[in-house]
């Protein structure tokens, strides 16, 4: 094998695309926060939580934040949405 062959099967090795190089992309979890009154951050501590494990919003991770605002015959209402979206968890506080 001559420098021109050489030169060409490298040339040719770096051309061509590896399945190695492709990652996947990241799947996003959607997270559903219903309260009935309660402000978002007292959502504080499960998003540090997360964040601790390594889930962080924007990045792997979306927050579907649903507050009834006292108005307990709005949950049904708010509930719905982020099953609409199919989120893959919902985590409730309802307490007055």
């Amino acid at each position: 094998m001559n420098r021109r062959d050489t030169v060409l099967a490298l040339l040719a090795l770096g051309i061509l695309p590896f399945p190695v190089w492709a990652q996947p992309a990241q799947k996003v979890y959607r997270i559903g926060l219903l309260s009935l009154a309660l402000p978002r951050k007292m959502f504080v501590g499960i998003i540090a939580a997360l964040s601790a494990l390594g889930y962080e919003e924007g990045r792997n991770v979306e927050f579907l934040y649903r507050l009834a605002e006292g108005g307990d015959d709005r949950l049904p209402n708010l509930a719905a949405d982020p099953v609409e979206m199919k989120a893959d968890v919902f985590v409730t506080i309802l307490t007055t």
